[in-house]
């Protein structure tokens, strides 16, 4: 079978020949892949480079400055139609030899120049036609990663509400709340016996219904606010596949971005968000731990070590990935709102969560916090009623793990939720009373060092506890009892 990767295919070969001769000079197995891993991102970053200088060039040499000849627009529409033709190209290839899931998309060296071409071409269209473009190609790759049947659930249920959305009799915010609520549970009830007849359908539909849900209820929210309630709009929020699953932007911040004005196109920053996700992502898998080595190992200081070392290398993962996941977006002229950023660097429970799926924690913010009253009053309860939202919201997917799911599946989650809402709850209380634990004469380096060491000691159970399966319930209660050094 050909390569899935058209243009990476011209590389692999010198690749391969590297990792022979560095094998053939005996050296680590693990440092071969590691140098060759490096090589890897230095030729991406190459790639990256030379597209997104390509296409500013065509951009300059195409945008109308005053008077343009005649001669000028021929050779602008030539290069326009090139443009189209090698991403047509490219396209008809990943129809042709498909990748696997759609994360891997984003690291395909000819997915990331169809970006770049067709992106480029697509900004000497009309904003509809752009607009439709974009939703029919999120279609395809949406589709692609979770299946027909699926899509057709989750997406055709989502259009139903749209449409019950502009039924004049049904305006007000109880009918809204009502009809929409009604639409929502009945696409999580026809998912619900999808699982008797084919588990992995269901699983991917639920994984796509997770992400459906809160934009959808955030389209409505706004549309019933005033914004715009067009079609195109609405289609273009929903499935823009770089966010499609991950992602949770409320749509008064999107459309303000992407569907409204001129698009955003910024091919410096596209190219270092490409390079520096690809760095990320090459670090991560350098550092070897897993979920699963972790919940064996018994001995407290051990595990305290080995939960810090996954969460550094889970953090190095997804911000690597969603770093080339926006410089993608880039490439088609759409800004998206950070999301796994500064993971690292986090100094307090509350910097954390607007750093790890931020998407998400303004999400709630919005909808959640601030018409609860926000921090103006009863701002802890606010707080958790947050995670507690967020915590049912994860535990929608853990019936769709097992066909006989039992209360101890959702235990993880369930401590998950209650510990992050005490952290934070705990540092705004922490912060309201100005305590000062270190000496005023600490260092500020040694200050900042244990601050983000702690926050990180307590972001851990993020990438542990929220992995717990149905298949992996029982080691719950062992790990507990490890990490208070029980065991």
């Amino acid at each position: 079978m050909p390569n899935a990767d058209l243009l990476h295919s011209i590389v692999q070969p010198v690749n391969d020949r590297l990792s022979a001769l560095l094998a053939a000079y005996q050296w680590h197995p693990k440092l071969v892949g590691a140098s060759v891993g490096l090589v890897q991102v230095g030729e991406t970053a190459l790639l990256v480079g030379a597209l997104c200088a390509t296409c500013a060039a065509l951009e300059a040499a195409t945008s109308s400055g005053g008077e343009v000849r005649r001669d000028e627009w021929r050779a602008a529409d030539a290069l326009f139609a090139a443009a189209a033709m090698v991403a047509l190209a490219l396209f008809v290839w990943s129809v042709r030899i498909p990748g696997g899931d759609i994360t891997g998309l984003f690291e395909r060296w000819d997915h990331i120049a169809f970006c770049a071409f067709a992106g480029y071409a697509l900004s000497r269209t009309s904003t509809d036609v752009r607009k439709w473009t974009l939703t029919t190609l999120s279609v395809y790759f949406v589709m692609h990663h979770t299946g027909w049947l699926p899509f057709v659930v989750v997406m055709g249920g989502a259009l139903l509400g749209y449409v019950l959305l502009r039924v004049p009799a049904a305006e007000g915010p109880w009918p809204t709340a009502l009809l929409q609520g009604a639409v929502l549970l009945g696409i999580f009830g026809v998912t619900w016996p999808m699982r008797t007849s084919n588990l992995l359908a269901a699983l991917r539909a639920q994984g796509a219904f997770g992400f459906v849900l809160l934009r959808h209820i955030s389209f409505v929210v706004e549309a019933r606010r005033g914004r715009s309630a067009r079609l195109t709009d609405y289609l273009c929020y929903m499935l823009f596949y770089p966010s499609f699953i991950g992602a949770s932007e409320i749509y008064s911040e999107f459309s303000d971005r992407n569907l409204n004005g001129k698009p955003n196109y910024d091919y410096r920053a596209a190219a270092i968000k490409l390079i520096l996700g690809q760095l990320q992502l090459w670090a991560s898998f350098q550092i070897e731990m897993s979920f699963s080595q972790v919940i064996q190992i018994r001995y407290a200081p051990v595990l305290w070590l080995s939960v810090l070392v996954l969460f550094v290398r889970s953090s190095l993962f997804v911000m690597g990935l969603w770093a080339t996941i926006e410089g993608v977006a880039l490439l088609w002229g759409f800004r998206l709102r950070p999301n796994f950023a500064g993971i690292l660097t986090c100094e307090n429970p509350a910097q954390f969560w607007h750093s790890w799926r931020g998407t998400m924690t303004n999400w709630l913010v919005h909808y959640v916090y601030i018409p609860l009253g926000g921090n103006r009053r009863l701002q802890y309860r606010n707080i958790a009623a947050a995670f507690a939202v967020s915590t049912a919201w994860h535990w929608m997917g853990v019936p769709f793990f097992t066909l006989q799911p039992v209360l101890a599946d959702f235990a993880p989650i369930a401590l998950w939720g209650a510990l992050n809402a005490c952290a934070v709850v705990g540092y705004v209380a922490w912060r309201r009373r100005n305590v000062q634990v270190l000496p005023a004469q600490t260092p500020t380096f040694v200050r900042r060092g244990a601050k983000i060491l702690l926050t990180a000691c307590v972001s851990t159970f993020t990438v542990t506890l929220l992995d717990f399966r149905p298949n992996t319930t029982a080691l719950f209660l062992p790990f507990i009892r490890s990490l208070l050094g029980l065991e």
